[in-house]
């Protein structure tokens, strides 16, 4: 196993700012660099799936009242 360190790429999706902001502070805290994309308001899902397949991210966590 390498020492490099390795980013990990997370997408947040949630029209929720405090959530987003709670999550951004955890992200900063993290042991690990945390590479975080948010989108906030969306109509559907098509603009979140546009971007986890252009990103390729790691780890999707997602407000499932939107």
């Amino acid at each position: 196993m390498s020492d490099d360190f390795v980013t990990l790429k997370v997408l947040v999706v949630s029209d929720a700012g405090l959530e987003r902001e709670a999550l951004r502070r955890a992200a900063s805290q993290a042991s690990v660099p945390v590479l975080l994309t948010e989108i906030g308001e969306i109509g559907d899902a098509g603009p979140a799936c546009e971007q986890m397949t252009r990103e390729a991210p790691d780890v999707v966590i997602i407000d499932s009242r939107m």
